[in-house]
């Protein structure tokens, strides 16, 4: 049996317990490829397209250094990985491009780190964990 786990990587510590839960994962069932995609959100003045691009271009550039550090470690660990750095060109949010990737990519399996929000809003998941738990078409496990 082979799988593909999805993991939604922001370079959080709750992004970082993820990418820990995903390699527990690896060890469950060895054939399973795992997919890491960071979103790049649109950021910027929507009034000035140039200055929007280019705080997007700022966000894209952060997100391939996050990424570049993980498959450094990854490869120390003798693990392979698939990695993406996804530009999302409209102000959507971020959950909706990971479960359009796992989607196109026939994901088995997302995980994405939650977040506390503090008081009462800690109760409540994330705006970007909710709305992958909303949208995936596959099971998600949140880590927290």
């Amino acid at each position: 049996m082979s799988r593909k786990i999805l993991v939604a990587y922001d370079g959080s510590s709750f992004s970082k317990r993820a990418i820990d839960e995903a390699k527990s994962q690896l060890t469950l069932v060895p054939d399973t490829k795992l997919h890491v995609i960071a979103v790049a959100e649109r950021t910027g003045p929507m009034t000035n397209k140039v200055l929007a691009d280019a705080f997007t271009d700022d966000q894209v550039e952060h997100a391939r250094k996050l990424i570049a550090e993980l498959e450094e470690h990854f490869a120390e660990e003798g693990i392979p990985v698939v990695t993406k750095v996804v530009r999302n060109s409209q102000r959507e949010n971020p959950g909706k491009s990971v479960c359009r990737y796992a989607h196109d990519e026939d994901m088995d399996m997302i995980i994405a780190g939650s977040r506390g929000l503090g008081n009462v809003k800690g109760i409540v998941l994330g705006s970007v964990s909710y709305k992958i738990v909303q949208d995936a078409e596959c099971p998600v496990l949140i880590v927290k």
